[in-house]
């Protein structure tokens, strides 16, 4: 594992090197400063375009620096028209000539603000879209179409290379944006569509994209790999003091409704928000980033990076269901929330904090056919079930941050959750071998009830000494944990023999409880010190401890469920003291950034099953390097590539020594020997953006080896029955691959824009199969081909088609073959007529065509429409009449794979109706009231 990640570091940095080392020959150049005419303010990234005279075409491209200046080098001889953009100022046209002996230096040039120009005469255009800055794409809102009472989703849905689906799930060139924030600071935690359905899109003024970086990493400048995808909306400077709002209802047939009610005030320094949400038409409002925190999956939580030999992923025994929708079965969602976050004493301390309460019942059918490979031969599995599951929880956390002097600051985070959840499943299911022989069938049936409670909390000190890029870190975290439930289990299953003879029957009728807790706490310090004017070193030492516990009981019904059944139940501990030792070497200049690091990480580990009182001692030692570079483009974009490597940590559910019988027909044994697996990654980013042709190009990257992978291992009977653990893969790696480019232009004559998005992605697994290792190779091959078209005050049209062809192939079995087509397409449009009335539909078409494993093809096409009628001066009243699958062909499908399995579901999910709904938006900023 070392040998491998020394090797693939002498590439990448061999790779860095030469970047680096590219010589720059001395040519021709032109210089300048801009600056504000009035103010005499200098500009920064405004940009520098050198044009050909002769023909305007495009000959080279920069950005003003922070001090306002540009010097744009490696010019040939000759006359040029130079052009610079600068937002909210007129552009500046000059000719220049150069000769090869002297550069040009044209000195001060000064650009006259748009504001005084349009007192004078009416200036047409359309403003410059996009702006790079450093590693940020920022959007200037005022290039969009902004309907009256628009909102953020619906600008975020213009911009190319964006996806926004129903739930809100932003797409950024095919990355999840996984946080949205208003001002640079959290509004309502971490659920981005309270920002992006709520806030007004008239209110931005820019929309900034980029890899959050940690607060670690911010702070010293040393990329620790630890980025988020976020959105910064950025507000007009007059919409910052005011109040918005919106309230909503609207009924329709079948008992279909929805309502909401949001108030915003905002003041310079402060913002205090309220909202309310209940519907049962899919809108939840509930964060798929605070679900993967706080799911009933638990914290998947490491002390840091390298650290806990298994992460707490805790599954319930009875299949708890978390409370996030998916879109499977009716839902009723009612939540409410409150933020408050405000600055004082000069900005030197400021508190942000959230409340959210809600709850979430989801009813339905779920309908799956199911083919596991075996060695030789499959067996198939049809099931049925009815579910009903409901979760209730409310969380709250605070961020406080206090600027102590000019060289030291605190910051403080708090969060807790307390979550209650019921589940109440039924199944029946029949499994049959390739020969359509019945193995097996039965009915099952789980209930549930479950609370969870979670506190956690952060606190950074970091501290500058006047010797610049010489800091101190200390960072204390940590998480406690405890999740409760009980329930019943009751299963009856027959099994047949060759001949279609009843062999047995097997009932079972169970009482289960779990209880589940941790306690994790580290610390970690840090100290970086600059060895010259672009070298930087930094040390870091870590210390962490985690105490967790795992007990489950199972109770036969002798003397009323009071009969302990041992197979079945476990009684289980983990400790493990980490001890973390890191350094990084960071070089800095102009256009480039390189950090070179590695972690050694010891982990002391500890597990002790009190049921039986073995015990188990053992040590780790991870080793995880870290490399980054990256290189900005003049202002045109950057190059960015990581390389890193990390242990991946097995889960306590994977080692505890307990049979599952949840599913009596799927029982699983925990491992205890179970090895961490580790990983080697490779990620490329390349941003360009041609901003007088309209041109942007993103590629994206990504390669994964696993070495040591976590596998699964199934033992299946011969009446279909299963037992399946988890164990590590010595002799074979698993490999991730995925590529994808996005190419954006815009169309002046369509007044809009075009994109093309083409990715490939390649997945290799592998399970033992009754002994013998089969291997999955899963390929996918797509493109989408968007197109944004508007005319004013006329129509605007958003749509994009998507094919896509799926390789999936068995070692093992060729029945087992799930390769095929698909088509994916998405289209809106609105149609604007005299009177302030809309004419709104948008439709969508999925195609999954049949496959050597499943004959039959699958295509689904949702079509919704609205009839709209606008009120008021500013339009701020109106009313709606809709049609939610006016086709009515929503039929809930999806296919994939799960180890050595594909599965097939069907289920219930929200078909066509009618609805009446009336909203009105109201404001007031300044003096204008709305």
């Amino acid at each position: 594992m070392l040998r491998n990640s020394v090797r693939i570091i002498l590439v990448v940095i061999s790779i860095f090197i030469g970047l680096l080392s590219k010589a720059y020959g001395q040519s021709t150049s032109i210089s300048g400063i801009v600056q504000d005419t009035t103010s005499l303010k200098r500009l920064a990234y405004a940009s520098v375009s050198v044009l050909n005279a002769k023909d305007s075409i495009l000959v080279s491209f920069d950005w003003t620096k922070s001090d306002g200046s540009f010097n744009i080098r490696n010019l040939k001889p000759g006359n040029f028209l130079l052009l610079i953009s600068c937002p909210d100022y007129a552009d500046y046209v000059q000719r220049v000539s150069i000769d090869n002996k002297n550069a040009s230096d044209l000195g001060t040039i000064k650009l006259q603000p748009l504001a005084k120009l349009l007192a004078e005469v009416t200036i047409k255009g359309q403003a410059q879209q996009l702006q790079i800055k450093g590693d940020t794409l920022e959007y200037n809102a005022k290039s969009f179409i902004i309907q009256p009472n628009a909102k953020v989703e619906d600008l975020l849905k213009q911009i190319s290379g964006f996806q926004v689906d129903n739930n809100g799930k932003i797409t950024a060139f095919g990355q999840k944006v996984g946080k949205v924030l208003l001002e640079g600071e959290e509004f309502f935690g971490d659920d981005p569509t309270l920002v992006t359905k709520n806030i007004r899109a008239d209110m931005v003024d820019k929309i900034q994209l980029f890899d959050k970086k940690s607060d670690q990493a911010a702070f010293t400048g040393i990329d620790d790999g630890v980025k988020t995808k976020t959105l910064n909306i950025k507000l007009k400077e007059d919409k910052k003091k005011g109040y918005f709002g919106k309230l909503l209802a609207g009924g329709g047939n079948n008992d279909f409704f929805q309502s909401q009610a949001m108030l915003n005030v905002f003041r310079n320094k402060s913002k205090f928000a309220i909202y309310g949400n209940a519907a049962n038409t899919g809108k939840v409002a509930l964060s798929s980033s605070e679900n993967d925190k706080y799911g009933i999956n638990g914290p998947t939580f490491e002390l840091f990076q390298g650290g806990i030999i298994a992460s707490l992923n805790i599954v319930d025994d009875l299949e708890l269901n978390n409370e996030r929708y998916n879109g499977q079965g009716i839902p009723n969602a009612k939540t409410a929330g409150a933020h408050y976050d405000a600055k004082w004493n000069n900005d030197k301390q400021s508190v942000n904090s959230n409340y959210a309460i809600g709850s979430l019942d989801v009813d339905g059918e779920r309908n799956a056919i199911r083919k596991t490979d075996l060695s030789s031969t499959t067996i198939g599995t049809t099931s049925t079930q009815a579910f009903q599951n409901s979760a209730f929880r409310q969380k709250i956390d605070i961020t406080y941050f206090a600027r102590l002097d000019s060289l030291s600051s605190l910051k403080v985070m708090v969060d807790g959750l307390a979550k209650k959840n019921e589940t109440d499943n039924h199944y029946a299911s029949s499994t049959s071998n390739q020969e359509n022989r019945v193995l097996n069938d039965g009915i099952r049936s789980l209930n549930l009830k479950g609370e969870h409670k979670q506190f956690d909390f952060n606190l950074l000190y970091n501290k500058k000494f006047k010797k610049e890029r010489r800091t101190l870190s200390l960072q204390l975290a940590g998480s406690s944990f405890d999740y409760q439930s009980e329930g019943f289990l009751y299963s009856s299953n027959t099994f047949y023999g060759q001949t279609g003879n009843v062999t047995s029957r097997e009932l079972v009728d169970q009482f289960k409880t779990s209880d589940v807790k941790s306690n994790m706490f580290s610390t970690t310090i840090s100290y970086t010190e600059p060895l010259s004017k672009t070298w930087s070193v930094a040390f870091n030492y870590g210390l962490g401890f985690n105490r967790s516990r795992s007990e489950k009981l199972t109770f036969n019904p002798g003397g009323g469920y009071t009969d302990i059944d041992d197979q079945f139940s476990n009684d289980y501990r983990l400790e493990e003291l980490t001890n973390q030792l890191g350094s990084t070497f960071s070089y800095q200049k102009t256009t480039d950034r390189l950090n070179i690091g590695a972690k050694v990480t010891n982990i002391d580990f500890q597990q002790k099953d009190l049921a039986s009182m073995e015990t188990s001692d053992r040590q780790f030692y991870n080793f995880s390097p870290l490399v980054t570079y990256m290189k900005t483009l003049s202002g045109r974009g950057w190059i960015n590539l990581i390389y890193s490597g990390k242990a991946q940590q097995p889960t306590i559910e994977q080692i505890q020594p307990i049979r599952v019988n949840t599913d009596p027909l799927n029982i699983q044994i925990g491992n205890p020997n179970l090895r961490p697996s580790y990983s080697h990654t490779l990620r490329l980013n390349y941003v360009d953006s041609k901003k007088i042709k309209g041109i942007g190009i993103v590629i994206d990257g990504l390669y994964s080896i696993i070495s040591n992978p976590i596998i699964t291992t199934y033992d299946v009977q011969q009446d279909g029955r299963a037992v399946y653990s988890s164990v590590n893969l010595a002799d074979n790696n698993i490999q991730n691959l995925s590529l994808s480019g996005t190419y954006t232009k815009k169309i002046q004559a369509i007044e809009g824009s075009i994109s093309l998005r083409l990715s490939y992605a390649l997945n290799s697994n592998y399970a033992y199969n009754n002994g013998i290792l089969a291997r999955r190779l899963a390929q996918l091959y797509s493109a989408r081909i968007g197109l944004f078209s508007y005319k004013t005050n006329k129509f605007d049209l958003n749509m994009g088609v998507s094919p896509n062809y799926q390789k999936n192939v068995s070692s093992l079995q060729k029945s087992l073959d799930n390769s095929g087509y698909g088509l994916v397409g998405d289209a809106t449009l609105n149609v604007y007529l005299p009177g302030k009335i809309i004419i709104g539909t948008n439709a969508t078409y999925d195609y999954q065509g049949r496959t050597t494993a499943f004959e039959q093809s699958n295509s689904v096409l949702l079509l919704n429409g609205a009839l709209s009628k606008r009120f008021f001066k500013q339009e701020s009243l109106r009313f709606s009449l809709s049609a939610n699958d006016i086709l009515n062909q929503n039929r809930g499908f999806t296919r994939n794979t799960v180890g050595s399995s594909i599965i097939q579901n069907s289920y219930t999910t929200i078909r066509r109706y009618f609805m009446a709904t009336l909203s009105w938006d109201f404001s007031g900023f300044g003096r204008q009231a709305q």
